[in-house]
């Protein structure tokens, strides 16, 4: 990713978290719906910012996203991934993920693709299943379909054997479940890459 290709990716991810808060405002969504929007957004172009690299720029990209999100959280400046009810901390969380997931990877774009689409897809689909079900906090369908999720991007995106997929999709399952105000953004990409590192 050159210079060029860094700015125009880095202007598509602001822009389209700026967008999503000006039809947030407008349009008065719920944060709910958008900060789901915001999370798979930044998951897809965190895939797509490691695939360009190169890594360490990819990397510099991400921590300036962190700081820039710290800051806008502080001012109260971006109500549609802060808005929620809930005590969330996800939108911190989900760069750092990202960060973490690049030296557990190893060079090994198989693992960071895995990681980080588990972390954007089958976490997304996991909310989303709570809030069509109205409920604040997990429910045993949205396990079961995140645990589904994950089975299916592992069994796409890597080469293991499908009893060990097994294994690993309950286990990230069980990380999600348990991570709290939205360190699952964190714990997911860190527990899936070191799990892929033992395949």
């Amino acid at each position: 990713m050159n210079p060029i290709m860094s700015t125009i990716y880095t202007t598509i991810t602001i822009g389209s978290l700026i967008l999503i808060e000006l039809l947030k405002r407008k349009f008065k969504i719920s944060p709910e719906y958008t900060r789901r929007a915001a999370h798979i957004i930044i998951g897809t172009m965190g895939v797509l910012g490691y695939i360009l690299g190169p890594v360490w720029l990819y990397a510099l990209v991400i921590a300036i996203l962190a700081l820039a999100l710290i800051i806008l959280r502080h001012k109260n400046a971006l109500s549609s991934i802060t808005g929620v009810k809930r005590k969330s901390y996800g939108d911190i969380f989900l760069p750092l993920g990202l960060l973490i997931a690049i030296p557990l990877a190893h060079d090994n774009p198989t693992i960071y693709i895995a990681s980080i689409l588990i972390t954007t897809y089958a976490d997304s689909l996991c909310g989303i299943i709570s809030d069509l079900q109205k409920k604040s906090a997990h429910t045993p369908t949205g396990s079961l379909v995140f645990a589904l999720a994950t089975f299916i991007i592992l069994a796409i995106f890597t080469p293991i054997a499908w009893h060990h997929l097994l294994w690993i999709s309950i286990t990230l399952t069980i990380v999600e479940y348990i991570s709290k105000k939205g360190s699952d953004n964190l714990t997911i990409p860190a527990v899936a890459g070191l799990l892929l590192l033992l395949f």
